[in-house]
């Protein structure tokens, strides 16, 4: 039983296919997505004992700039995860695409930590809440969205101890 085998023109068209462009000059893959946020693929051609689905973007770099090396990934000057406009890629090592992130303020908030909830002000109130004994460490976690343990770490100064 014969397998059909795409050539790279064939290829390549059916990628373009799956590409939207923007006024702003992404090319957004609309084909499937990770979990991550970012466009698969399938391969072409695949490399040997790799897997045939990878990153639309990686790919994308792949086709139009050339080949990643290894240890290296395929960074997105426009911060844009289904961005596949070569132009809008890079290659770098992880330390790079760390160090574009922290320059661009992508992992802070006001907080100074992506994920942080809490806020300087926040920590304030809840302290001063718990200490003339209007609120319970359990409400106040309900109240604001937060674990009970960020609220008595918070409580106790096993975090943000610079809040006075």
């Amino acid at each position: 039983m014969s397998r059909f085998r795409w050539d790279l023109a064939t290829y390549a068209a059916a990628f373009k296919a799956r590409l939207k462009i923007t006024k702003t000059g992404c090319w957004l893959w609309t084909g499937p997505v990770n979990p991550y946020g970012y466009g698969i693929c399938t391969v072409h051609p695949p490399a040997p004992g790799k897997s045939r689905s990878g990153g639309a973007h990686r790919q994308a770099f792949r086709m139009w700039v050339g080949e990643i090396p290894a240890g290296k990934f395929v960074c997105h000057k426009c911060d844009v995860r289904l961005c596949c406009n070569p132009e809008h890629l890079f290659c770098g090592t992880p330390a790079d695409n760390s160090a574009d992130g922290v320059l661009k303020r992508r992992f802070e908030n006001e907080s100074g930590h992506h994920s942080a909830k809490l806020t300087p002000e926040l920590v304030s109130q809840i302290r001063a809440k718990v200490a003339a004994g209007e609120g319970t460490i359990r409400g106040l976690a309900r109240l604001h969205g937060i674990s009970q343990r960020a609220v008595q770490f918070a409580v106790r100064r096993k975090t943000w101890r610079h809040v006075p």
